[in-house]
């Protein structure tokens, strides 16, 4: 009996390369920045691929040691009698080839592509305002100033107008320290641990918020999910009525129960005994 040909990812190496891009973008030490240039690499090498269908195919029967594909068999339509007006277009048959070019590949390769685009445009806003991080030595005055009195107007209340002159001042500091930056280190990480090894938190400060916020950003980017086995143990037959909200915190608490059992809660409670005593004074 004939198996189908079945096209396999792991096919010269792509399957090690895949791991590797996984580690990589799980790698604590990677910024926002690097991650969003390796994304856009990976988006032109899976547009490339859409155009090279017969390679792929010629390692994938290499691999399975098959060269056929498995025959298509559909059932035969019953043929109504209709009247001569009524033109009806017969439907198209494909070649099990083309059907599986079309149906198969090129829809991953659309997929694909479609995801990759949505995960890159949700990080351009960030790396529109954090993006002369990198290269903020190079600028000039004017570039510089007017990139830091962006990033003052979008964070008003963490951010104050003296951060484009820190940052004219903090040029000239890092080029005396550049000489010590690590191997393999991220330029932003660098800057940051020039400030915080030297304590020049009090001389920088808006420097070191603005850094801060930018390397506490995630690189991956999902929508949120439950627990489901936190949501089995809060949301019983007893608690049916449970708000959104109500369910969200306590999902929350459950969760974090090792920093929640690390809490003091005794002048809470005792506000809170406060607030709801029912005793009146005789």
């Amino acid at each position: 009996m004939e198996r189908p040909l079945v096209y396999r990812t792991r096919i010269n190496g792509h399957d090690r390369g895949s791991i590797q891009q996984i580690i990589f973008y799980k790698s604590p030490k990677i910024v926002l920045q690097t991650a969003v240039n390796a994304l856009n690499s990976l988006l032109s090498f899976v547009r490339e691929i859409q155009n090279k269908y017969e390679e792929y195919e010629e390692k994938a029967k290499d691999m399975s040691g098959l060269n056929d594909y498995a025959p298509i068999h559909n059932r035969k339509k019953n043929v109504r009698l209709s009247s001569l007006n009524n033109n009806q277009t017969a439907s198209t048959q494909l070649l099990p080839r083309e059907k599986f070019r079309s149906e198969s590949f090129i829809s991953v390769i659309d997929q694909l592509t479609v995801s990759l685009t949505e995960r890159i445009a949700a990080y351009e806003t960030i790396c529109q305002r954090f993006g002369f991080l990198n290269t903020f030595e190079k600028l000039e005055t004017s570039e510089l100033q007017s990139a830091a009195n962006y990033l003052v107007s979008i964070y008003p209340n963490d951010l104050e107008s003296s951060l484009g002159n820190e940052f004219i001042q903090f040029s000239s500091f890092v080029k005396i320290y550049v000489e010590t930056r690590k191997d393999n280190e991220q330029w932003e990480i660098f800057l940051y641990r020039i400030i915080v090894e030297n304590n020049l938190q009090c001389t920088f400060p808006n420097i070191e918020v603005v850094l801060r916020i930018y390397l506490v950003l995630m690189v991956s980017n999902c929508s949120g999910e439950r627990s489901f086995s936190k949501m089995k143990l809060i949301k019983n037959r007893l608690r049916t009525s449970m708000t959104q909200s109500r369910l969200s915190t306590l999902a929350l608490l459950s969760v974090e129960s090792d920093i929640l059992r690390a809490l003091d809660f005794s002048q809470v409670v005792e506000k809170f005994a406060a607030t709801k005593s029912r005793k009146v004074a005789i």
